[in-house]
């Protein structure tokens, strides 16, 4: 019952505005919220702005919902595809309601609030404002701050967050390919688990150097994390007390490249994304540990004889050396961090972060169908289904690590699930199974796994 409560929320936060003459809202290029049903001309009054018009994940990035548990990384709809007026001065505030659930940190609520200031001869705003704040039952917490001047330096976009996350049973299994074979956290697991805190902020610079239509995008920037831990006496991390045990400082500086020619960014039907990125902390950095490391990863999409059914392929790798910290086995770096492997964005079915290593290989196929179409106003709302195989596995220094094309090694899980989508909002219900252990996981949230 409680599942159901959870997907009848998000589908009333989808849909939950009946057409009607708002004030446009313009957004980025790089996050286009494409109309499917005829618009007003550009300029005609009686565009329509409501909240399933925003996207939910950065530019060649996936939904950060479920990056960590709190994570929206939500942008505004794209004015080319609204076909409305832009604003050259004033400003838009726009709240809107969030809700999830999965089995390993249990339902979140939160509202999420957008403000952006127009000014003239700055498209589509001069600045944006994003701020969220969530929780779940767990009493996992996640709150940030995101503002976004696209023009702030000419054609290149600066962008800069501060966040804040607080997680009271963190799990921590520790490092390699076989850690306590069967077991996982369950609840408020003292064992397993420890209390985390801690700081995201960063800096970012991105620029498209051919042109906004064009697939190239470059970036660059500088992060800096800091780390409140604290382990539950005769916990595993008590007793292992890897690298970063006592938390501290980690800043670093990251740059990317992205080619991406994908036609929707929230629900491909064809098209694909290589990226390809690296980080370094050092003490010129204000980082406690010296380590760097690079990530690798492509996205193709194919529709299939119609494009209501899409085959969809993931694969990334993501390998650190150096005084790598413990709290960085369980991140694949990119231009939106992901946690794993395990849990709601990397391997369903297996337990959040159950895998961690200096070296991680992940793969996912989805084919998705959307089966049925229901017209709503300007726009359609399809339900869909999708049937999906997720798998991964990691290495690490000094562990049993095995070979690598041995099906023994890798960490699977598969399962089907629900979609809703209307114009850039997809909410998806997963229901994944274990491999290895049989154990099932539930997720509901917004946006495609990729």
């Amino acid at each position: 019952m409680r599942n159901f409560f959870v997907l009848h929320l998000l589908l009333l936060v989808l849909l939950a505005q009946a057409p009607k003459a708002e004030a446009p809202v313009a957004g980025p290029p790089e996050a286009p919220a494409p109309v499917t049903s005829a618009a007003p001309e550009h300029g005609e009054p009686g565009s329509m702005v409501r909240p399933e018009d925003f996207s939910l994940a950065d530019p060649g990035g996936r939904s950060r919902q479920g990056t960590l548990p709190a994570d929206f990384g939500i942008a505004p709809p794209d004015p080319e595809s609204l076909r409305g007026p832009s604003k050259d001065e004033g400003f838009d505030v726009v709240p809107i309601p969030v809700a999830s659930f999965n089995s390993d940190t249990g339902f979140g609520l939160g509202l999420v609030l957008l403000a952006y200031v127009y000014g003239k001869d700055f498209r589509p705003y001069r600045h944006g404002l994003t701020a969220q704040f969530f929780a779940t039952t767990t009493g996992f917490q996640g709150h940030y701050i995101t503002w976004d001047a696209p023009h702030l330096l000419g054609p290149v976009r600066v962008e800069a967050h501060l966040e804040f996350h607080k997680d009271p049973y963190a799990p921590y299994y520790g490092p390699g390919n076989h850690t306590f074979p069967g077991q996982y956290l369950q609840g408020p697991d003292k064992f397993f688990g420890y209390t985390n805190a801690w700081t995201w902020d960063w800096v970012r610079f991105r620029i498209k150097p051919f042109g906004d239509q064009t697939p190239l995008t470059l970036y660059a920037g500088y992060q800096y994390k800091y780390f409140w831990i604290t382990p539950y006496a005769g916990s595993n991390l008590d007793m292992e007390r890897p690298n970063g045990v006592t938390g501290g400082r980690n800043g670093a500086a990251f740059a990317g490249i992205l080619f991406d020619t994908r036609d929707d960014e929230q629900n491909t039907h064809s098209g694909f994304l290589v990226q390809f990125a690296a980080r370094m902390a050092r003490p010129w950095t204000a980082s406690q540990f010296s380590y760097q490391g690079v990530t690798g990863g492509t996205r193709i999409f194919f529709s299939l004889w119609t494009p209501r059914l899409v085959l969809a392929l993931h694969g990334e790798g993501d390998h650190l050396w150096g005084d790598v910290p413990f709290w960085e086995w369980n991140q694949i770096g990119g231009i939106s961090s992901v946690e794993g492997l395990g849990g709601l964005d990397t391997v369903r079915g297996v337990p959040r972060n159950r895998y961690g290593g200096n070296t991680k290989v992940l793969g996912n196929v989805e084919l998705r169908w959307a089966t049925v179409e229901i017209p709503w106003g300007p726009a359609p709302l399809q339900i869909g289904l999708s049937g999906f195989l997720d798998t991964g596995r990691v290495w690490q220094p000094g562990q049993p690590n095995g070979k690598f094309f041995d099906a023994d090694q890798w960490h699977s899980g598969a399962g089907g699930g629900l979609r809703l989508m209307r114009r850039a909002a997809v909410i998806r219900a997963d229901f994944g199974f274990d491999l290895d252990t049989k154990r099932t996981g539930i997720y509901v949230a917004f946006g495609q796994l990729f």
